[in-house]
């Protein structure tokens, strides 16, 4: 999967203008069609604004390798927008638990906890030195 910092539009753009080179071998990706259909919950204080997307798939007419091209609003895996999950990592920082925030944006406890969590394992993992190990 190809994520980039650009809009929906823009990713249309680069991919049909051959811009967007393949992770493997560097070659110009061409659009191959869509991924299946996915539910984003889109709103902060609302569950059900729920938009459906489709991401472009896109395809490596070198190394034959199919990707799937996402624009920066969405994250992996996850059905609720980055600005969403952002705005609940900002609020952890302010002190708030995973509970007040579920309150806060309607979203369930878990789901809440797991971005915290996740927000965690990535944190150790960008910090710790392979080369400090013994």
């Amino acid at each position: 999967m190809l994520r980039l910092n650009t809009t929906r539009g823009d990713v249309e753009h680069q991919l049909v203008n051959r811009l967007i080179a393949c992770p493997g071998c560097g070659q110009p990706l061409r659009p191959w069609g869509h991924d299946q259909p996915r539910q984003i919950r889109v709103g902060l204080t609302d569950r059900h604004l729920i938009r459906t997307i489709r991401r472009r798939r896109a395809r490596c007419p070198h190394c034959h390798v199919t990707h799937i091209v996402q624009d920066s609003r969405l994250t992996y895996r996850r059905r609720d927008t980055t600005r969403v999950i952002q705005h609940a990592l900002a609020l952890k920082r302010h002190g708030w638990g995973y509970r007040r925030v579920a309150d806060q944006i309607d979203r369930p406890d878990s789901t809440v906890r797991n971005w915290y969590r996740h927000q965690h394992t990535n944190r150790l993992k960008n910090t710790t030195d392979p080369g400090s190990i013994t």
